[in-house]
């Protein structure tokens, strides 16, 4: 397996065995879900650049900001998928310019 491809199977261990957001990821006692309507809602009319900072700042949540912007990039690439949302054809940049252009729109 390539290393990037390993780096991100550990991050989405530890996101999904840590308990916090559950094994399928609808949420913990203190935890939001991370899928499904909940989810939804709650990113509608905000960016994948937002998301990004948000697992940046506030991951794991015995150390937060310990994790790169690129691992932060590929949790956030996970739960865009997690979502049923389409694959672009290339790779989930990590610059926050071009995050911040991709918006999070509800289904009408």
């Amino acid at each position: 397996m390539r290393p990037l491809l390993i780096s991100f199977l550990f991050l989405l261990d530890a996101v999904r065995v840590s308990g916090k957001h559950g094994e399928a990821l609808l949420g913990g006692e203190n935890s939001p879900a991370l899928v499904e309507q909940d989810f939804l809602e709650n990113w509608n009319g905000k960016t994948v650049g937002s998301l990004v900072e948000l697992i940046r700042t506030t991951m794991p949540s015995d150390g937060p900001g310990r994790l790169s912007r690129q691992q932060c990039t590929d949790i956030a690439a996970y739960l865009l998928s997690a979502n049923n949302f389409p694959a672009g054809d290339n790779e989930l940049a990590a610059d926050p310019g071009a995050q911040n252009d991709i918006l999070f729109q509800a289904k009408k």
